[in-house]
């Protein structure tokens, strides 16, 4: 029987399991967002009624990746919340949040969603968007 990994300050999580969550759901979980098993379609029927910046964030195709799924004028956005593995200030691998083709990075994907409720997200052809909850 495998012990669980030692959790932050070397005592084991009594929480953890063999098939634990895992990469960016795991960023996710727990925040009023994210929709665990939703599809497309679905994210595109809950925000139908919503106003322009209204948003959920949905599992992606990967473990590595979420994706933003945003009403947008008369329409949808589907952005995808990827992983990025940068150099710390001691060399050491910290994972990045991207949000789609973006250039800006973020600790975690709740400072990246708190970010783009104050800065418009800008997306080709349409107008400008803040994030707001539906």
């Amino acid at each position: 029987s495998s012990s669980p990994p030692p959790a932050a300050g070397g005592r084991s999580s009594a929480s953890w399991t063999p098939t634990q969550i895992m990469g960016a759901e795991a960023e996710c979980v727990g925040h009023d967002w994210y929709r665990r098993s939703i599809t497309r379609a679905h994210a595109e029927s809950m925000l139908a009624r919503e106003s322009p910046g209204c948003f959920v964030v949905r599992p992606g195709r990967t473990q590595d990746r979420v994706v933003l799924s945003l009403r947008v004028e008369d329409t949808f956005s589907h952005i995808e919340i990827t992983s990025d593995t940068v150099k710390g200030l001691r060399g050491e691998p910290l994972t990045m949040w991207v949000l789609g083709s973006d250039k800006e990075r973020y600790n975690t994907i709740g400072e990246l969603i708190d970010y783009h409720r104050r800065i418009p997200i800008e997306i080709i052809g349409k107008q400008s968007v803040c994030l707001r909850d539906p």
